[in-house]
Order: C-alpha cells, then structure tokens, then sequence
C-alpha cells in the first residue's frame, strides 16, 4: 500500500477491507442474513421508484436517452431493457421524489443507488432471492461505511449518493455477477473513479440531483461487468495521495471501513417520512410537534437551530420552484404548522401567494447550533422556537428525526407510505408484491417479484 497521512493503518487497503465486507456477506449462512432491513428496503425504494416513474424527469429521461432491449425491468413501466440502462432510469426514479432511505452517519441514499443496480443485474442474470438478498446487504455495508468514513468533509462539496453510492452498487453488481475476490476488488476500485456528483446542483435548484443516484447506479452496474470483463483498477484508489479521499475532501480515518461487530447497514437506515430533504425533517417534526399551540396570526418569529449541514443543504429561504421547496426548511416548517403534514402535492412556491403562509416564512431563521453540529452527521435534530407578538416562546426539541433508528416508523406507518406511493396498483398486486418480498428467501427468481408498470407519480 502507498504511504500517505489518509491510508489506514494497517496492511490492508481500503479496497481489501471493502473487498473484505463482500465475501463476509456473500459467505454468510443465509438465517445471519438481515433478512428484515432488506426486506424494508427493497420494499420502500420498490414503492418510491414506481411512483417516481412517473415524474416528468424520470418519463423524459426514458424517452430521450432510449432504451436497448434486455430483461431488466423498468420500474413503473411495462418495459425492459438492459441492466445498464435498467440501474440508471430506475435510480433516477428512485430518487426524484426525495423519498429514498438515508445512512445517516454516510449521509446517503444507498436504496436509490444500491437497490437498482442490483435489481437490474438480477433481472439479467436471473438470480433467486437469496442471491439478491446478499447483493443489496452487501451494497448497503460498502455504500455506507465508505460514506461514513469519507465524512462531512466530503458531503459539503459532493453529494455522496453518487460518489460512494457508486462504489456500493458495484459491490451489489459484482456479487450476483459471481466475482471472485480479486474482480470484485477491482470492480469496487472502478466504480470510486467513475463516481461524482456536486452538491452545488442542488444547492439552488434540485431538478438535476436524480441523475446523481442513476449515474451512480449505472456506473456500479458498468465497473463490475467492466472488472469481470479483465480491466483492472488501482489498489489505493481510495486511500492514495490522488484517491478518493485526498481528491474528494474526505476524512482520511477510515474507522467504519475497519470496523468489526457492527450493525448491518441494511438495518440502521432511515426510512422517509416526509417527501423532502431529510435535514429537514427534525424541524417539520419540531413544528408539529407546536401545531395548535398558538395561532398562525401570531407568530412573530420562527428559529429553526440545526447543525451545519441542515442550513447549507435545506437552508432556502424563499423557494422559487417546486424542487426548491423540498430544501427550505422555513417553507415546510409552514407547511407543517398550516397544514399539519407535508405532502407531495402542496411542494409549490404557488402556496406563497396566500399572504399569511408567505409571512410565516419570513419570519423564519435557520441557525447553526454547536451542540446539534457536534452530533452530526449520525444524528439529526433541531429545536424549533415561536415567539408570539405577545412574547411568548414555545420551544420543541426533536433530537432525532422520524422515521431514524432512534424513533423509527412504526409496521403501520411503513404500510401506508407503501400503500400511498402504490395508490393506483391494485390492492391484490400490492400486497402480492409486499408477500413476495417478505418472504425473498423463498422466491426462486427475482423475475417472480411482481413489479408495479403503472407509473403515477
């Protein structure tokens, strides 16, 4: 290994200890398998593609871009392509609804990067369930533990969604494609030199930001064909003076990439409450959590104190277009107090023209608040202040988000967002489809799963 202040220290890579993590998963008895968090997954991220199939991004993507024949199925729609075309729309469409799950301590969708290429190489290779099993539960553990090590330093020029989002699929990608050690190493190496993704797209206007989870799925996808086909990749390319980490701002310590009986990644996400930017919703929490305690008419002042990443990512103070109202805390705090939910449907600056919303966001500031900062990025919360023109102050303090490891979703609340999302599939076919999934170590063929082709978004 190449001497550099951002190697770990050990003998090992970081691509050997990544490489590591998928033949631990892929060697283990399949009752150790995580069997409940991808179950969740891969139904949340299913119901959150096939809905955003339908999205005016995801619908021209698919007529500009074309789709070669293949197998692999195109969520939300009654047609099939290949796995390379497949991971790329079906990332897109996973994510353009900003409903995807999060890594926390990565600050990362994995299920919108992971999920696709993984189905798509299953559709095209026919894999079983179990297989895709060991595929999402590996992808998960590369995606989030290298997101996790590359840290904040990272996520505040990059969005690593597509950045080790990329790396994760690849992971997934090079499991069911039956790679041995040495391609799987180098599939991983790969996908680190074809990943990217800015967050200044999206720190103005998200409209572009899904490309960033289907490129990244896309190129997950290509690096473990490409390293099947013989092409080799650099041993340190995460860890080297020009790696990953020096290139990209990342931290350098690589903990989580060594780290050793810890949860699953599969099992420690977040899974999306509300359909926007989830830095926001410790505030939208905070908010409902003071809905009806006072009257909208008097409201003087509304603080929103949340660590860094909070402001600089979902920190927009008036929202111009329907993508920006998903990172503008101020506008889905009023969201939340007139409304008392955030849906899909009220995502428009339209709602600014009624006097009284546009005056609630005005008098809203975001803040940046040390002792939420220090705790980031594995937890997330805000403390939200009203303070009436009478002076009085209501204070609610969320220190974790819904729908986080630490205050979950209930079996209930999980039920109907899926229900939600698949509102115009049958009733039949939905709960065929959720049977299916819970029982994903019994389906002798991915191709079984029947997938959702009525795309609403």
């Amino acid at each position: 290994m190449t001497g550099t202040t951002a190697g770990p220290q050990t003998t090992r890579t970081v691509g050997d200890l990544l490489t590591a993590q998928v033949l631990r998963i892929r060697d283990l008895p399949a009752s150790s398998l995580p069997w409940h968090g991808v179950s969740t997954a891969l139904l949340d991220t299913l119901a959150v593609g096939c809905a955003g199939a339908g999205h005016p991004i995801s619908a021209g993507l698919r007529r500009e871009v074309g789709a070669p024949a293949g197998p692999a199925r195109i969520w939300g729609t009654a047609g099939s392509t290949d796995a390379l075309q497949a991971a790329l729309l079906n990332g897109v469409a996973a994510h353009v609804l900003e409903l995807d799950d999060i890594y926390a301590p990565g600050t990362v969708h994995p299920g919108s990067v992971v999920i696709p290429a993984a189905l798509a190489v299953a559709d095209e290779s026919g894999a079983h369930g179990q297989a895709l099993a060991r595929a999402i539960s590996a992808g998960y553990e590369v995606c989030g533990r290298l997101a996790a090590d590359l840290g904040p330093s990272h996520y505040r020029n990059w969005h690593t969604t597509g950045t080790a989002g990329a790396v994760g699929a690849a992971a997934a990608a090079a499991l069911l494609l039956g790679a041995g050690e040495t391609t799987i190493r180098n599939a991983l190496a790969l996908a680190a030199t074809m990943s990217g993704g800015l967050q200044q797209l999206f720190r103005q206007d998200a409209s572009g930001k899904p490309l960033h989870a289907g490129h990244a799925a896309m190129a997950g996808v290509l690096a473990a064909k490409t390293a099947r086909a013989g092409v080799g990749g650099s041993d340190d390319v995460f860890e080297g003076p020009s790696g990953m980490a020096v290139a990209m701002g990342g931290s350098g310590r690589w903990a989580y990439v060594q780290g050793e009986d810890v949860p699953f990644c599969v099992d420690e996400v977040t899974v999306k409450p509300y359909p926007c930017c989830g830095h926001s919703f410790a505030p939208i929490d905070g908010a409902l959590r003071l809905r009806g305690r006072v009257g909208l008419d008097a409201i003087a002042s509304i603080t929103v104190d949340t660590y860094r990443a909070g402001l600089e990512v979902a920190g927009i103070p008036v929202p111009a277009t329907d993508a920006d109202t998903r990172f503008s805390i101020p506008f889905l705090v009023a969201l939340a107090l007139t409304d008392g939910t955030v849906t899909r449907e009220a995502l428009t600056p339209d709602r600014l023209t009624d006097p009284r919303f546009a005056a609630l966001v005005a008098v809203t500031e975001v803040r940046i608040d040390d002792a939420f900062e220090e705790l980031f990025p594995r937890r997330r919360g805000a403390r939200i202040t009203i303070v009436t023109h009478d002076g009085e102050s209501h204070t609610a303090t969320v220190p974790d988000r819904s729908g986080s490891p630490a205050n979950p979703l209930s079996a209930d609340q999980l039920h109907a967002k899926y229900d939600g999302l698949l509102a115009g599939v049958p009733a039949a076919a939905r709960d065929e489809l959720r049977a299916r999934i819970l029982d994903l170590a019994s389906l002798t063929t991915v191709a079984r799963l029947p997938i959702p082709t009525g795309a609403q978004p």
